[in-house]
């Protein structure tokens, strides 16, 4: 059986660390750094790219 990621994009290099959480049946590595947020153009899109189902998850 082959494990297909159609829409999943990780580049994980040497010496990067990451926060491991388990939710359900899915595992989430949210990067381990200072000021993550500081450089707004890493950001530009990002609002535009949530699904309306991913805002509503968000309210509920």
């Amino acid at each position: 059986m082959l494990w297909k990621q159609p829409f999943v994009n990780l580049v994980i290099r040497i010496g990067d660390r990451y926060q491991i959480t388990n939710n359900g049946d899915s595992l989430v590595l949210t990067p381990l750094r200072n000021q993550l947020f500081s450089n707004e153009n890493d950001w530009t899109g990002f609002r535009d790219s949530i699904s309306k189902a991913d805002a509503d998850w968000d309210r509920d």
